[in-house]
């Protein structure tokens, strides 16, 4: 597990000497794949047209799947997506309990994990409180180094 720094604007490891960085790739380096570092490295020196320098740029092909919000699937015709599309949720709408899932994706055949649909765990008290299921195979882009 990677631990910055607690100044919201430095990006140095927790407990680092000298002065605060905004920029500092050497705290990813360790967690993340060496695709996944150069994508981040070269994401940070792109400018959107007509921003400031700083913006990021999503560098996706134009005919990618788009990952909808479960809380804006209401609002989109999902016909209109004609490469694909792929539904993220979190936890905690997902599950109402430690492996018991929310009765309206029980035998629901619109919203199936694993098909077109993922669960986004972005915190350790998400991942604690509703853990995947047993028969779930985890996907990550970070490195595990120390699994289990």
């Amino acid at each position: 597990m990677v631990t910055l720094c607690n100044n919201p604007n430095c990006n140095l490891l927790a407990n680092h000497k000298g002065a605060h960085q905004f920029v500092f790739k050497k705290a990813w380096e360790d967690s993340f794949h060496s695709n996944d570092i150069n994508k981040i490295q070269k994401a940070g020196y792109c400018t959107p047209r007509g921003g400031a320098k700083g913006g990021y740029q999503n560098h996706v092909n134009r005919n990618s799947k788009v990952i909808i919000p479960y809380e804006k699937l209401s609002e989109v015709t999902l016909d209109n997506y004609k490469d694909g599309y792929v539904i993220r949720l979190f936890p905690s709408q997902y599950f109402s309990a430690k492996h018991v899932v929310h009765n309206i994706f029980v035998n629901n055949e619109s919203v199936i994990v694993g098909e077109n649909a993922f669960i986004l765990y972005r915190t350790y008290e998400d991942f604690d409180k509703f853990p995947p299921l047993p028969d779930w195979k985890i996907r990550s882009i970070l490195k595990l180094n120390n699994p289990g």
